[in-house]
């Protein structure tokens, strides 16, 4: 009898042990963690620089989000100071500069006809896309950080103070605006429309995602990106900032202390969720997601897409004044 029971003793044991290890190796994570580059690396993939032009200088230590417009063969890039230039994307060649004389806020927007950008003073300015030259500007509720969105015959702008605003791109008048109930604390910063013929889709400061009809401005879905919670405005900060990315059906994005979601796009249905945080914008390529959570892991992300594009990214990190970079049409602003 004390033999069987010492057997059935030990197999339980044994079980409890296959279990509990089990669940162990369940639980580690199974996420290559990021490591420091080999100094001998070698370069898979041959990057030629074909051209390598000044265009200004930049965000003028502001820390905005100017990126270059590009439009079949010309790359259209503003600075701080409204230095306006459009560049022939095969050879670099200047085609054409203006000098706008004005600080500009939130970058340059265009479609094929126009171009926009929005300045310190609360405006919205369209200029000719062929010469430069200013059609009109209008007023805004406030200033605005990003860049206006455009599909040709409507242009979205965000302000800071929560309200998406539409333009006619023929004559700048407003068509319809949403204002959302802000916090009374969010971080500085808007994300630039995403627009298509039927549908206009942003974030707000207060974790909401909405679709908005182009032609009545009515909301055709939400979705709530974050929840604020706690007892001070500081822990209930909530605030989708990065600019959401699209891929075929899906949109990723994600939201300060919220979460990275994965939506349908014409529905708003998540598809998947992940309680992660970030302030800035995920990106889309190779198959994967990136996402930069903190700026360790943000270094290391855009580091370890160096080891596909080659060494050029890098100097994004460490330039003090803009450039241009066209390497077979990848245009790097640093």
């Amino acid at each position: 009898m004390l033999h069987y029971f010492s057997k059935q003793y030990f197999f339980r044991i044994f079980v409890f042990g296959i279990v509990v290890t089990t669940l162990m190796a369940c639980s580690k994570d199974k996420v290559n963690q990021p490591v420091e580059l080999d100094p001998n690396f070698k370069d898979k993939i041959l990057i030629e620089r074909l051209w390598k032009r000044s265009v200004g200088d930049g965000d003028i230590g502001l820390k905005l989000n100017f990126s270059s417009f590009v439009m079949n063969t010309t790359v259209y890039n503003i600075d701080g100071y409204g230095f306006l230039t459009a560049l022939d994307s095969t050879s670099g060649k200047i085609l054409w500069e203006v000098e706008r004389a004005e600080k500009v806020s939130g970058g340059l927007g265009g479609d094929n006809k126009n171009l926009y950008y929005t300045t310190f003073q609360g405006e919205l300015v369209a200029l000719g896309r062929q010469d430069g030259q200013e059609l009109w500007r209008t007023n805004l509720s406030s200033e605005s950080i990003s860049q206006p969105s455009s599909n040709g015959d409507l242009i979205a702008v965000q302000t800071v103070d929560g309200k998406l605003m539409t333009f006619g791109a023929n004559n700048g008048r407003l068509k319809w605006r949403y204002d959302s109930i802000g916090p009374l604390l969010s971080l500085r910063g808007t994300p630039s429309p995403i627009i298509s013929q039927r549908y206009t889709l942003t974030s707000f400061a207060n974790g909401e995602l909405l679709a908005f009809d182009n032609q009545t401005g009515q909301p055709y879905w939400k979705a709530i990106l974050a929840t604020p919670q706690g007892r001070t405005e500081l822990e209930r900060l909530v605030d989708p900032d990065g600019q959401a990315v699209i891929d075929g059906d899906t949109l990723y994005t994600i939201a300060y202390q919220g979460k990275l979601v994965a939506l349908d796009i014409l529905t708003g249905q998540e598809k998947w969720a992940k309680s992660y945080s970030s302030f800035n914008s995920v990106a889309f390529g190779f198959g994967q997601l990136f996402v930069p959570l903190q700026q360790a892991q943000y270094l290391q992300l855009i580091l370890s897409m160096v080891q596909k594009f080659g060494k050029l990214m890098r100097s994004n990190f460490d330039a003090l004044h803009p450039h241009l970079f066209m390497i077979k049409q990848l245009y790097f602003q640093i």
